[in-house]
């Protein structure tokens, strides 16, 4: 859920209003997170929306209690936003922020709240561009995206040691993978790499191992079938690409174009190819629903474990 500010009117996650007491939501508050932590006052804030959103949910509402008109509300209310940047940019920095494990682990919250309460006020000021990783760099912030930091010979090692094959699927592989995403864990360690393919450690990203393996456990036959696929396709497009060449130097041999037995071979091919075509389509879907499979269970795992809907 995504709540407006009273003080600064922006548009933030809930978890920003949240007042907690012992790690329990105990209530909402009238003004955001980022505006409380650079000294404003809650009780000094009406916020009609939220006093309701408290309400219903059964929780305590912390800000001025007053339930009149939206004018008399906005009359009561001091406005802080005094920014030059758009709006929209501001709320993107803010949202991209609270979905990137990475950025967070190098910025805390409370740094990232001090330097968005002086561009919401105006004390800084920076021309954003709605490309988050720009807009990091151009508010002060220096994000290193590149963790892993293995050498060569470490990743060749892993890759002789599981012979190219990705350890989660079975097919090919050469991605030297953090078990644990380094990410989140800093961990370069060679007891921490894994082998994988390209679509295993794209799909896997920063899921915990134990929750991807878990999962992928559940996948035997699936994984199975994905090797066999890769096997024919592969051996139907070397023989695809064989019958191409063929072809050419018939061609090339016959010097002419329009020949019975060479309009004969390209209709063989055209043939073959739909076959070939038709099998890489049922591979591709298989992989797409391998795909969802993780990412819906990846995002019903992170539903069951957060601590409040609001």
């Amino acid at each position: 859920m995504r709540l407006r500010c009273a003080s600064c009117e922006l548009r933030m996650d809930s978890r920003y209003f949240h007042v907690d007491e012992k790690n329990n939501l105990t209530g909402l508050s009238s003004i955001c997170a980022i505006c409380k932590q650079g000294g404003v006052a809650e009780q000094d804030y009406s916020n009609p929306i939220i006093f309701d959103v408290s309400k219903i949910a059964g929780c305590e509402f912390f800000g001025k209690n007053m339930k009149n008109n939206q004018k008399e509300v906005a009359e009561a209310n001091k406005v802080i936003f005094a920014s030059k940047c758009p709006t929209k940019y501001l709320e993107n920095l803010i949202s991209s922020y609270d979905t990137n494990e990475l950025v967070q682990t190098q910025i805390s919250q409370e740094i990232f709240n001090q330097k968005m309460f002086m561009l919401i006020t105006g004390e800084s000021f920076a021309k954003l561009t709605g490309d988050f990783k720009k807009d990091l760099e151009l508010i002060g912030f220096h994000i290193n995206y590149d963790l892993n930091d293995l050498d060569f010979i470490s990743r060749e090692m892993v890759r002789r040691e599981f012979n190219h094959v990705c350890q989660y699927c079975g097919r090919e592989g050469n991605s030297v993978d953090h078990m644990n995403p380094v990410s989140l864990s800093a961990d370069n360690s060679i007891g921490n790499l894994t082998l994988s393919c390209a679509e295993c450690n794209e799909i896997k990203g920063n899921m915990p191992y134990n929750l991807f393996k878990s999962l992928n456990d559940k996948l035997t036959t699936i994984n199975a079938q994905l090797v066999e696929y890769e096997q024919l396709t592969k051996a139907m497009q070397a023989e695809f690409t064989k019958r191409r060449n063929l072809l050419i130097v018939k061609t090339h041999l016959k010097n002419v174009v329009n020949d019975p037995e060479l309009n004969a071979i390209r209709k063989e091919n055209k043939k073959f190819q739909d076959a070939l075509d038709s099998l890489n389509s049922d591979y591709l879907d298989l992989r797409n629903t391998r795909r969802k499979y993780f990412e819906s269970n990846f995002k019903l795992d992170k539903l069951t474990n957060r601590e409040s809907l609001i």
